[in-house]
């Protein structure tokens, strides 16, 4: 990452309980994007002309987590980017889970699908939420 520049994702994807997702959005960056990472995101210079304002994607992601239980993996990641906070009573993260840690360390998400569910992601450009 270039000081003052972005290199990285820029899309915000929350789904229900049932898989349904709920919020998909692009989210324009405040620095210039020098990296659209396109070959795992699958984000293009012309997705950027529909992205909402980040304090828009911001509010919206507030307002559908307060009160709720998150599940995801690596959520601190996630919340930290969107510069959020939740109660950790309210947070279920693979991540942390121990049981699915390898000697005491976090794996990745892409290796817990495989093993534990025999399914395999990220192979190639992906949507948050597919």
């Amino acid at each position: 990452r270039e000081v003052g520049r972005v290199s990285g994702n820029r899309e915000v994807a929350h789904v229900n309980s049932f898989g349904n997702v709920v919020y998909d959005e692009y989210v324009r960056p405040m620095e210039r994007i020098v990296d659209y990472r396109t070959h795992i995101s699958g984000i293009r210079p012309k997705h950027m002309n529909k992205a909402k304002d980040f304090s828009i994607v911001q509010k919206d992601i507030a307002e559908l987590i307060t009160g709720r239980v998150l599940v995801g993996h690596a959520l601190h990641h996630d919340l930290k980017v969107l510069l959020l906070g939740h109660p950790k009573k309210d947070i279920r993260d693979t991540s942390e889970y121990e049981v699915f840690r390898r000697e005491g360390k976090r794996r990745s998400l892409k290796d817990l699908a495989a093993q534990e569910l025999c399914v395999k992601i990220q192979q190639q450009e992906h949507c948050p939420c597919r």
